[in-house]
């Protein structure tokens, strides 16, 4: 059966035909058509391109146990959660001088690629899936996440769940995420989230608080840059993911501004 998550995607292309239709005729549903074919076969296909080709990359880096513990910090990565790049930006933050630094588990927080990318539309605001927060470790220093793209969404519904739960969580930092304003504004207002922190690159039109219908408009731009990043040209949304040594100036850059924000 199909989910709602992707009806409601098949929803909004087909909302986005109809408006083109009427500007160029019959060549608008085909467009829309086409756009929504290329963003699933080329996220596949520019997968290897700018994030390698390692589908368990990122559950080498953190321990057997599934469930987070409550110090720490956490990268969610974007849509399918794998790839070399991970470890890269896992050594960049630790290298950066914030200790104890993982990557999330891969098959915990990702249902797939082509999965992660419909999902994205409905996952921009809090779902009501918690997270599991079963074990309550002891451990000393702080408890932050950090998010980038679809990885920022999964974050925020962590996070959020944790702060419920009565936890603290120092820093939230999102990047290039499609969160929704509602949700963004909730994040920031919560008691036990101590500090959100938004990080948006030049030229990525992913940016948190953006509506969906700007979201939706940018497909046709994120569809060229998977097509760029196919080709070894990696630019926008994509740029931190870049496969290394491409990527690696910026997630060093990324993990020295997250210093100089206080993470520890």
């Amino acid at each position: 059966m199909l989910s709602i998550s992707v009806i409601f995607a098949s929803g909004i292309f087909l909302w986005i035909g109809r408006i083109l239709d009427g500007r160029w005729g019959a060549l608008g549903p085909v467009c829309a058509a086409l756009v929504f074919f290329l963003l699933i076969q080329n996220t596949t296909l520019a997968w290897a391109s700018y994030r390698g080709n390692t589908s368990n990359e990122s559950d080498k880096l953190i321990s057997s146990d599934p469930i987070l513990p409550n110090r720490g910090t956490f990268f969610f990565d974007g849509a399918g959660m794998q790839g070399p790049y991970i470890a890269n930006m896992v050594h960049a933050l630790e290298s950066a001088g914030i200790t104890n630094a993982q990557a999330v588990r891969r098959k915990d927080w990702s249902n797939g690629v082509v999965a992660d990318v419909i999902d994205v539309f409905s996952k921009r605001h809090r779902d009501k899936k918690e997270t599991d927060l079963r074990r309550k470790g002891n451990a000393a220093g702080q408890f932050n996440f950090i998010g980038y793209s679809y990885g920022g969404l999964q974050a925020s519904q962590a996070a959020i769940d944790f702060a419920d739960s009565g936890e603290t969580i120092d820093f939230l930092v999102l990047v290039a995420a499609p969160i929704s304003r509602e949700f963004l504004e909730a994040l920031k207002n919560h008691e036990n989230i101590r500090e959100v922190k938004i990080i948006n690159f030049d030229g990525d039109l992913i940016k948190a608080g953006m509506s969906t219908s700007e979201l939706v408009m940018s497909v046709p731009d994120l569809v060229l840059e998977f097509l760029m990043g196919k080709y070894g040209y990696i630019r926008g949304h994509f740029l931190l993911g870049g496969s290394p040594p491409v990527g690696n100036p910026q997630r060093k850059e990324l993990a020295r501004r997250l210093y100089e924000f206080g993470l520890r």
